[in-house]
C-alpha cells in the first residue's frame, strides 16, 4: 500500500520515516530521494536496513540523483504526482521548497514541535513555521577548530580551549594589539585580506603568505634591492611592497621582479610556482596546464592596483 505522493515530506532518517509512516497493518513502501554522496548513501542504506528490519511491514526504497540534477528531478517529479515520498534538502533550500509546494509540515502529531525543540538544537527552529516543522535534520557535521601555536606559546597559553568560556578567553589573550593597547585591525575577512592594515595581517592571513620585497621610496616610485623600479606614490623611506601569490602572474605587462623556477606545486588548475630572485623567494600562480618548469627563468608582473605598500620600520600600510 504505496503512501499517497502528494507533496514529499522534508526527511531523511529512519526515525523520521518510522513516525511518518506509524503502525500501519499492511505492507507500505516509503520512497526516498537524495542526491548522491558516496558517505551519506552509504549511512542512508545502513539506516534503512536497521529500519526494515525493526518493521518489516516498510520497506523503503532511496533513489539517489547527481547533485547537478536533484532540485531539477525533484521540482518536476512531485507537482507530476511522481515524486518521492520523503526528499532530502540542504536548509538553505527549504524557502523555495515550501514556496514551490514541494513539500508539506510534517504531521503534528507524529511530529510534536514540543519534543522537537526539546531534543535539537535551537538551530532547527529555522524549519519551523509555528506549530509545525517542515523538515528535521540527518547530516551530522564535524566542526574543526584550528589554533595557531605560535600565538598560543607567544600569549603563554599550553593547551587548546576546551570550552567556549575558554575560546572567549583565549581568543582576547592571542589578539594582536599595537604599543598603545589598540587591536592590529577589525575587519571582515575580504577587508582583511584586501587592505592588510600593516606587515603582520598581510603575512598571517592568506595561503601562501603575501610576498613581501623590500625597497626605498623617493615618493614617486619604488625601487626594490634588485634595481626594480615600481612607480608608487608614498612618503620617501624604506619600505615593503607586498603582492600576494595570486596577485602575481608570469609576466603580461612590466615585470615587477625576475628568476628562477625553484619549485612547483600542482593544484590541478592553477601551479604555484616558487621563484628565487636577487629579492628572495616570491610565490606565484601559473595555468595548471603549461605551468614554467623547475630551473627556467620567468619574469613576474602584478596589476599596480594590487600591490600594497608598508613602512619598513613600523611595519603600518601606507596610504
Amino acid at each position: 500500500m504505496p503512501l499517497t505522493r502528494i507533496k514529499g515530506f522534508a526527511l531523511a532518517n529512519a526515525t523520521s520515516i518510522a513516525a511518518l509512516a506509524g503502525s500501519a497493518a499492511n505492507a507500505v513502501e516509503i520512497e526516498y530521494w537524495q542526491y548522491f554522496f558516496d558517505a551519506r548513501v552509504t549511512a542512508m542504506e545502513t539506516l534503512i536496513d536497521n529500519f526494515q528490519a525493526a518493521n518489516p511491514d516498510i520497506t523503503v526504497k532511496m533513489t539517489h540523483f547527481p547533485y547537478a540534477d536533484y532540485r531539477t528531478k525533484v521540482a518536476a517529479a512531485i507537482p507530476a504526482g511522481e515524486g518521492p515520498d520523503v526528499v532530502q534538502l540542504f536548509y538553505g533550500w527549504l524557502n523555495d521548497y515550501v514556496e514551490a509546494e514541494l513539500i508539506q509540515p510534517l504531521p503534528s502529531d507524529a511530529f510534536p514541535a514540543a519534543e522537537i525543540d526539546a531534543n535539537f538544537f535551537p538551530m532547527v527552529q529555522v524549519m519551523k513555521d509555528g506549530d509545525n516543522y517542515w523538515a528535521l535534520p540527518t547530516a551530522v557535521r564535524s566542526l574543526a577548530l584550528f589554533y595557531n601555536t605560535r600565538l598560543m606559546e607567544e600569549a603563554e597559553l599550553e593547551n587548546p580551549p576546551a570550552n567556549l568560556d575558554e575560546l572567549v578567553e583565549m581568543a582576547g589573550a592571542m589578539t594582536k594589539r599595537d604599543a598603545a593597547g589598540n587591536i592590529t585591525q577589525v575587519g571582515t575577512p575580504d577587508e582583511v585580506y584586501h587592505k592588510p592594515a600593516n606587515t603582520f595581517v598581510a603575512g598571517f592571513i592568506g595561503a601562501p603568505s603575501m610576498n613581501m620585497l623590500s625597497g626605498t621610496s623617493d615618493g614617486s616610485s619604488v625601487t626594490l634591492s634588485a634595481g626594480q623600479i615600481v612607480p608608487m606614490a608614498a612618503r620617501s623611506g624604506n619600505v615593503v611592497l607586498g603582492v600576494r601569490p595570486d596577485d602575481l602572474k608570469l609576466a603580461g605587462g612590466t615585470p615587477l621582479i625576475s628568476g628562477e623556477v625553484t619549485v612547483r606545486e600542482p593544484l590541478g588548475p592553477e601551479t604555484l610556482i616558487y621563484v628565487a630572485t636577487r629579492d628572495g623567494e616570491v610565490i606565484a600562480k601559473a595555468d595548471g596546464r603549461t605551468p614554467p618548469k623547475v630551473g627556467a627563468t620567468v619574469s613576474l608582473s602584478a596589476d599596480p592596483a594590487n600591490l600594497h605598500l608598508f613602512d619598513a620600520v613600523s611595519g603600518a600600510a601606507l596610504s
